[in-house]
């Protein structure tokens, strides 16, 4: 009997504890608790994830600007200057600044000449090398977009020269495509007027949309506004200009104190279309135009399409002649930036920047 009594009791003990067992667990006042904490937590962790991630977006962004200036400089040491500016013809007409008609020459700018050095000969060696030759007459050149081989190694997909941060990316098929940009003299001559030629991204070149050329997130620096034959404004010409053969030693300003080449974006900001450029025809860029956050002659639409500019948060890439890549704030001084800066021999050399 007393045993049974004790089986009884112990029967009860287990009954007992299990329902105290059942009984623990949390309340919702401690669930909702807990809910806030995490997204507190995963609100201050969000912002910090995003900040990492572009920390290592920029810093292929200036690997790649450092590998573009290498090849540029192999390409010195191969052949003695740096790659051509862009090849087309000195004084040209006055013309709408997006038609340019009247231009001759093919406008191809510094990077076909380049490819066997981003290790793309295979490519290289498809174009037709009269339409790069920046020692030929415009005359004998076509527009790339016109010469059969060059438009096919045109549709080329080069990675190096993709900004990983480019926001929407530059094939995004809403964008149009800039198959040329140049400088050239106007009519007066006292003033630089900056052409691209915008391929509407519903056209097709050779049978193939327009949206399917290789795009490019870099361009050479031009000065002020490269070589214009306007000499108040050719004081301040950079490295890439019209049928440049720029060397090393006719950086008198310095190295350290030279833009070699920068940062270019295609998207839509303040409901302005900044179209995306192919590496074929993205020339040089001038710096007359200033950056984003800087316009400059902003009475015409159209010059507000083509500036220096990064998705970068608030600053720009670029590498300068000596082989350096740094940022550049959009809020800097732009007498600097686009003068001091940007030219080669203008005798303007800063100091701390």
């Amino acid at each position: 009997m007393q045993g049974l009594q004790n089986l009884k009791g112990i029967k009860m003990h287990r009954v007992c504890h299990q329902a105290r067992v059942i009984r623990r667990g949390f309340t919702l006042v401690e669930l909702l608790v807990v809910v806030a904490i995490i997204a507190m937590l995963i609100s201050l962790l969000l912002p910090a994830v995003q900040q990492a991630r572009e920390a290592a977006r920029r810093a292929q962004c200036q690997n790649k600007l450092k590998q573009i200036a290498l090849a540029a400089f192999n390409f010195e040491e191969t052949f003695g200057y740096l790659p051509p500016g862009y090849n087309a013809a000195g004084t040209e007409p006055s013309g709408n600044i997006i038609s340019a008609t009247g231009i001759t020459g093919s406008r191809t700018g510094p990077f076909p000449h380049m490819l066997p050095f981003f290790d793309q000969g295979a490519v290289y060696n498809t174009i037709n090398r009269n339409q790069i030759d920046p020692d030929v007459s415009t005359t004998t050149q076509t527009f790339w977009t016109n010469e059969a081989t060059t438009r096919t190694a045109a549709f080329t997909r080069l990675p190096i020269l993709i900004c990983p941060s480019s926001t929407p990316n530059p094939y995004d098929s809403t964008l149009q495509v800039n198959t040329a940009l140049i400088t050239f003299r106007s009519t007066s001559g006292t003033a630089a007027t900056f052409v691209a030629n915008g391929t509407p991204v519903a056209s097709t070149l050779g049978g193939q949309p327009a949206r399917n050329l290789g795009r490019t997130s870099y361009a050479g620096v031009a000065g002020w506004a490269g070589f214009i034959e306007a000499p108040t404004l050719d004081k301040y010409k950079g490295v890439f200009f019209r049928r440049s053969k720029t060397k090393l030693r006719d950086i008198t300003d310095g190295t350290t104190n030279t833009l070699l080449f920068g940062e270019v974006r295609g998207d839509w900001r303040n409901e302005i279309l900044y179209q995306s450029s192919a590496w074929m025809g993205t020339n040089s860029m001038p710096m007359c135009f200033g950056t984003v956050a800087n316009n400059y002659y902003a009475g015409s639409g159209q010059t507000l399409l083509y500036r220096f500019a990064s998705a970068h948060p608030g600053m720009a890439m670029f590498a300068l002649a000596d082989g350096s890549v740094r940022p550049f704030s959009i809020n800097m001084d732009q007498v600097i930036l686009r003068q001091s800066l940007s030219g080669i021999g203008d005798a303007d050399v800063v100091g701390e920047y």
